[in-house]
């Protein structure tokens, strides 16, 4: 062969090892990069989407007054937040859109034309793949196209608050270009030097091994400078590398002790109690076999001396050109994480059992305590007012304080069981819809007198139609207390009003201008266990238990109580409860009649849910529970009084009011219904003034 000749092709050789090698390289770096721009792009757009949905629920509850509503409310905020955005990168944006019939109406601006209205979409067009699959209720990432027709790198996810879909792309283009342009300027170097190399052969062979052996060392030094363990899989379970954390974890001296090993038989084939885990139960062979991801932190890891550590990890499927050709395994030691967790459990299973405990010596020692006291109190009665041997007036007046104090220590003790009930469960709110204005009008009347005793006056400024969502004894014990202690801190010619801020609508409020409350004393008003109790203007004294009663009843009822005060000026409680909106389940297989019952409850304010048979009413009450139950009799698949039967056959519903609806107006139909526990019947045609009042009386 001519040296011309061995030139030619000692060219092409180098040529194709160095393209090769840098394909590979590149290939390699170029999926990882993927794989980072996915993983980034896939947090983004969930992190988008709960906050969307946290903004919406926050508004569903509290922008109710918008003159569109709450959901008009959360878009605008969104919308208003994006403007300034200018997207990420080249090409990267955030997409918000929604489904309107047949077409995708995009909600925010395009970064890249359609700047002021957003061209629709069709939903089944080959455009805007990504929000699709979030309008559709999927969660995921993908390589398609956007509504440009460009191929982009997506993450989307839905917005399930708002019906809406989250779509967080980046062109695809713009991802590669880095990798293009880096792989054109290596090739064009390589070439560069493999001509020159050929030129001067011994001088250029050397080099290029040089640079092949930095950059192997630099992999190596970057696989075995992370803290966490590493290694990879073939398609077998066979060991492909290690890491230097992986061998000193697991107690190997040299990577050569791994290589080549079945890892599965090696480092997991056990669990904590010695059964064994077959190769085709481990979660790392699945990632192998089908080619999924997986996540573990409840298995073991074995090291070469025969014990084990608990770990978290992650195992990647490795793919090539599409093929799977392995996976690639990261774990790290949680001992200390389990450690300190199993730690926090003890501690806070403590902690619960020494309130328990507490609790239940509480209401011992207060139940024990009330007889006695009550026996006390009746013979001290008896002594102070014998007429057949009287007493002197000085001992008479000793006897009548400790009278005085006995019944201050009974309420107290009373107050303590109450507290000690709640604490202990025995004690349950019974939730109902109830009228807020009716009940604090009977908090006025019964304290009317107390506060006209004082020349306090006492205005009740609670709208009609209050609808709450409380257990009504226990809140007006709480609004008993408030306007209580109201009376006890104001003087004549104070004022005192029960009201509803007009950004709480579900608060009761108790004002007053009286002498407020002491900087210092506020912070503990609501312990039990620190004493506030002072005296009133004319020398009122409590117990100090009250208010911290009246907090574990809101707090039992899933609302607080809260104080703003100024010493000198007055002060204001807040009974804040959930604002609770009705629940109606409609159960008709007529889709106008339940249209029809829709439309003649939407005054009422109320949340509609709709089933078309009693099956799948009863798929219903297993995710929700509604307030009020309306269902017809005649249904396919399962009828009313089969449905009724299991509603209340059900102790999670079986207090659940059903009205049952129905065109038959047999008495046999009504007398069933009963006896299955309808709470009412009405017969159709529905009549708007009969179906009204009869739903009123179980939702206010």
């Amino acid at each position: 062969m001519k040296a011309k000749q061995r030139l030619f092709y000692l060219i092409v050789i180098m040529t194709t090892v160095v393209l090769l090698v840098s394909g590979a390289t590149f290939y390699q770096l170029y999926h990882t990069a993927i794989h980072e721009e996915r993983d980034w792009l896939a947090n983004a757009a969930q992190s988008q989407a709960r906050l969307i949905e946290a903004v919406g629920r926050f508004d569903a509850i509290y922008s109710n007054d918008y003159p569109e509503g709450s959901r008009s409310a959360t878009l605008s905020q969104i919308t208003e937040a994006h403007k300034l955005y200018k997207g990420f990168g080249e090409t990267g944006e955030f997409v918000l859109a929604m489904r309107e019939g047949d077409e995708i109406i995009f909600l925010l601006r395009h970064r890249h034309f359609d700047l002021d209205k957003p061209r629709p979409v069709p939903f089944n067009a080959d455009l805007a793949e990504p929000m699709r699959r979030a309008l559709s209720g999927k969660s995921g990432t993908l390589i398609g196209l956007d509504y440009r027709g460009e191929t982009v790198l997506a993450a989307f996810e839905p917005v399930t608050v708002l019906n809406l879909g989250i779509v967080a792309k980046m062109d695809l283009d713009e991802i590669r270009a880095p990798f293009i342009r880096a792989g054109l300027i290596s090739a064009g170097i390589a070439i560069f030097f493999i001509i020159v190399g050929s030129i001067f052969l011994v001088n250029a062979t050397n080099p290029i091994l040089k640079s092949l052996k930095k950059s192997e060392t630099q992999v190596r030094l970057l696989l075995n400078s992370t803290g966490e363990a590493i290694y990879g899989l073939d398609l077998q379970g066979n060991c492909i590398f290690v890491n230097s954390s992986c061998l000193k974890m697991l107690g190997y001296e040299d990577e050569s002790q791994l290589i080549g090993r079945k890892a599965h038989e090696l480092i997991n084939f056990a669990r904590k109690d010695g059964k064994l885990i077959t190769a085709m139960e481990c979660r790392i062979f699945q990632s192998i076999s089908e080619g999924k991801e997986s996540h573990c932190d409840d298995e073991i890891i074995w090291r070469t001396d025969g014990t084990s550590f608990p770990v978290e990890y992650w195992a990647y499927p490795m793919r090539k050109n599409g093929s799977l050709i392995g996976a690639v395994v990261t774990f790290v030691d949680i001992t200390e994480r389990k450690s300190t967790s199993e730690e926090l459990r003890k501690a806070k299973e403590t902690a619960e059992n020494a309130t328990k405990l507490k609790d239940k010596f509480i209401l011992l020692v207060a139940h024990n305590l009330k007889n006695p006291f009550t026996s006390i109190m009746g013979f001290l009665d008896l002594i102070i007012n014998d007429k057949k041997d009287p007493i002197s007036e000085k001992h008479a007046n000793k006897l009548q304080r400790i009278l005085n104090s006995c019944r201050k220590l009974h309420v107290m003790l009373e107050e303590l069981l109450n507290m000690s009930r709640i604490h202990s469960g025995a004690i349950r709110p019974l939730f109902k819809f109830i009228d807020g204005r009716s009940l604090a009008n009977a908090a006025v009347e019964n304290y009317l007198g107390m506060a006209q005793k004082k020349g306090i006056k006492l205005l009740n400024m609670v709208p009609e139609r209050l609808r709450l969502y409380a257990d009504p004894r226990l809140l007006e014990e709480v609004v008993a207390n408030l306007l209580s202690n109201a009376i006890k801190f104001c003087r004549q010619g104070d004022e005192i009003t029960v009201y509803i801020p007009s950004d709480h609508k579900a608060t009761i409020a108790v004002k007053d201008n009286g002498a407020g409350i002491k900087e210092e004393i506020l912070a503990n008003l609501f312990k039990e266990e620190v004493k506030t109790s002072s005296k009133g203007t004319e020398g009122e004294t409590g117990t100090g238990l009250g208010l911290p009663y009246s907090l574990e009843i809101m707090n039992a009822q899933g609302g607080k109580l809260y104080v703003e005060s100024t010493e000198g000026k007055g002060s204001v409680f807040y009974a804040q409860l959930p604002d609770i909106k009705p629940r109606i389940l409609v159960i008709d297989d007529d889709q106008p009649a339940r249209l029809l019952i829709s439309a003649y409850l939407e005054p009422l304010d109320v949340q509609i849910i709709e089933a078309e048979s009693g099956k799948r009413g009863l798929e219903i009450l297993g995710q929700i529970t509604p307030h009020v139950i309306i269902t017809d009799i005649a249904m396919p698949e399962m009828d009313g009084f089969t449905f009724l039967k299991h509603v209340k056959q059900d102790s999670k519903s079986n207090q659940i009011p059903v009205i049952v609806i129905t065109a038959d107006d047999e008495v046999n139909t009504r007398d069933k219904s009963f006896k299955l526990g309808a709470s009412d019947f009405v017969t159709k045609p529905l009549v708007l003034e009969d179906i009204i009042p009869r739903v009123k009386r179980y939702i206010g």
